[in-house]
């Protein structure tokens, strides 16, 4: 994200056998925030995977680590877990079957505390037609 003209922030987020790391820099050189080794990070990093799943269809393929459970006629909750720990993330259905949005509590540092957030995304098409 932008800060300023040619001032970005780079967030990267990380998720490998069950550690995960998270680190926001300025201009990829000055950072400025880390959070590593905690469930907290480790729940939000496997959050933020789960979101960015349909980019890869066959990881929301059901599984022993990954189930899928009806909530409504347009609405199901996806559950992952791995090592010891476990996410959720309501899925929104189209008409057509596409993704509209997903939902989900996810931890954030809030002035050094992880906080648990509402956490939402909407596909850009679903976005175009709301406005």
């Amino acid at each position: 994200m932008s800060l300023a003209p040619f001032v970005s922030i780079r967030v990267r987020d990380s998720y490998v056998d069950g550690e995960s790391a998270t680190e926001a820099t300025i201009a990829g050189l000055i950072s400025v925030g880390a959070i590593r080794g905690t469930p907290e990070a480790a729940s939000a990093s496997l959050v933020r995977y789960l979101a960015e799943a349909p980019w890869l269809p066959t990881a929301r393929l059901p599984s022993d680590a990954l189930t899928w459970t009806p909530i409504d006629e347009h609405h199901a909750r996806v559950t992952l877990t791995d090592a010891s720990t476990t996410v959720s993330i309501d899925v929104e259905f189209g008409e057509t079957g596409t993704i509209e949005s997903i939902a989900t509590m996810r931890y954030r540092d809030a002035k050094g505390v992880l906080t648990l957030t509402p956490w939402i995304g909407v596909s850009a098409i679903t976005a175009r037609s709301r406005e």
